[in-house]
């Protein structure tokens, strides 16, 4: 008889525990987060946290963590109730937007509930319910300036004045940098002029920033470091006092010669290739820059006076800069020279009708 009830109790927890285990699986429900960063293709690993509720007890459901990187996604399987997730942002990142889908529910108090500005979201879930999010990262930007000088060393303070959103004007010597960690955007930063100096060239490392004299506009995508340097010449001094020779002696007095030089270009657009040619004196070289990239410097041999390339168009616009540095007894010591070159529409193609 013993045996007998110890077999009936063993089929009744059995019995029970599959009940329970139905009853579980039945309510259940999933939530999907995925993962998607500015710039595309980021390795930087986002984690995320879930926490959840029991709806109309508020009894500790389900909770745990996971990672993330751009393009993945995650599918968790819960017990029915009210879940927040919210992602630990890293450094230097900042969540741009979120958004989640309902599973077409229709009770408009479960909707999910978005906080950009804290990182989560709360969803949600009834049972059988597969509800999801998306979570966008951007990535910030770095842009720096630098200042270089010739001669190098030169401990002259050179002013800045910068956009609004970078903050207040910044002063730096030779071989100095301001670095600003910025959204992405454009930028200006401007040289003011500075006594005994002149702004020879600019130059950027990227392709799409430009200048206007002075000023520079730096355009900074997600994720992207933009490194810009100002160069400055220091102005030629007053020739030296002429040497009154000993009666004995005959010394000529020390010459400086004018320095000149002009940039031809084409006046009309270009369709595959454009030459521009530098023509002055006494010229010591040239050095072309095309949208702020160095292509090419040319070294004069005696006597020489005319220098050109030819260079192919691959933008619509080339912005093609000349540096002219002359022989060390000219005056300026330097010019830089600048021309736009434009690149032809292509021509439209008129039918032709035979027959």
């Amino acid at each position: 008889m013993a045996t007998g009830h110890r077999r009936m109790a063993a089929a009744l927890a059995i019995a029970l525990t599959a009940v329970m285990t139905t009853a579980s699986a039945a309510s259940a429900a999933s939530f999907k987060i995925e993962k998607q960063t500015e710039p595309d293709g980021d390795q930087t690993e986002f984690t995320f946290s879930y926490e959840g509720v029991r709806e109309g007890t508020n009894d500790p459901a389900d909770s745990g963590t996971f990672t993330l990187k751009d393009g993945e996604s995650i599918t968790k399987t819960v017990a029915h109730g009210i879940y927040t997730i919210k992602e630990q942002t890293p450094s230097g990142w900042k969540v741009v937007d979120i958004i989640c889908d309902n599973d077409n529910d229709p009770q408009p108090e479960d909707a999910p509930k978005i906080r950009i500005a804290d990182g989560e979201a709360e969803l949600q879930l009834s049972p059988d319910e597969n509800k999801g999010c998306v979570f966008t990262n951007r990535k910030a930007g770095t842009l720096r300036i630098k200042k270089a000088t010739s001669p190098a060393g030169a401990t002259t303070p050179f002013t800045f004045d910068v956009s609004t959103s970078l903050g207040q004007p910044f002063t730096i010597a030779d071989g100095g940098v301001q670095e600003y960690t910025v959204e992405p955007g454009a930028y200006q930063v401007t040289e003011r002029a500075t006594a005994g100096w002149t702004l020879a060239s600019g130059m950027c490392d990227d392709t799409d920033s430009s200048w206007t004299g002075a000023t520079l506009t730096a355009n900074v995508a997600a994720g992207e470091t933009v490194t810009c340097t100002f160069n400055n010449a220091q102005n030629p001094t007053a020739a030296p006092p002429v040497v009154q020779p000993q009666p004995q002696q005959q010394v000529l007095p020390t010459r400086v010669r004018p320095a000149s030089a002009r940039l031809v270009a084409p006046k009309r657009c270009v369709t595959r290739r454009y030459t521009v040619a530098v023509s002055g004196t006494p010229v010591r070289s040239v050095s072309f820059w095309v949208n702020g990239k160095r292509v090419r410097t040319v070294r004069a041999r005696t006597g020489q006076r005319r220098f050109s390339v030819t260079l192919p168009i691959h933008r619509a616009v080339a912005r093609v800069r000349a540096r002219v540095t002359f022989a060390s007894n000219a005056t300026p010591s330097a010019r830089v020279l600048n021309a736009t070159i434009r690149r032809c529409a292509p021509a439209a193609v008129r039918p032709q009708f035979t027959g």
